[in-house]
């Protein structure tokens, strides 16, 4: 769980060191693309979507039936919560770097609220033993 965690931790720190980068100058905003283009468009309607998507999934990850299935009564339990748990944290790293990608080579402001709404998901994505617990004890009928 310790190893979960500091993966969350570099998550975070992943955009920061970004942002960081973009404001001491060695980041240049803008230059790649002109501006108007279809790339841009794509790539800006690529961002929005695959957000929404993803925040979806990853807050609600552990309430698809396909998850609680390799959870729930499961002697490789732990494991799976971990794997599972990776595979969200990748997937809203994933989308934070498109997200800021189409913010530094487009300089769209859609890029870096799109970016904010993942790292704001991302606060709740916190990996624990007690949600393991939590959900290995859950009583719902909805599991098949």
């Amino acid at each position: 769980m310790k190893q979960l965690q500091i993966l969350y931790f570099i998550i975070w720190a992943i955009p920061i060191a970004l942002s960081m980068l973009y404001w001491v100058g060695c980041i240049n905003s803008g230059e790649y693309v002109e501006s108007g283009s279809a790339a841009e468009y794509i790539y800006y309607s690529l961002s929005v979507f695959l957000t929404l998507a993803i925040v979806h999934l990853s807050l609600r990850c552990f309430r698809y039936r396909v998850v609680l299935k390799t959870i729930k009564d499961n002697p490789k339990a732990q494991r799976n919560y971990i794997i599972w748990n990776v595979v969200r944290l990748v997937l809203m790293l994933a989308v934070i770097l498109l997200d800021l990608a189409v913010y530094y080579f487009f300089h769209a402001e859609a890029g870096v609220y799109a970016a904010g709404i993942c790292l704001i998901a991302l606060a709740f994505c916190w990996p624990n033993w007690s949600e393991l617990g939590y959900l290995q004890s859950q009583q719902g009928s909805h599991i098949k």
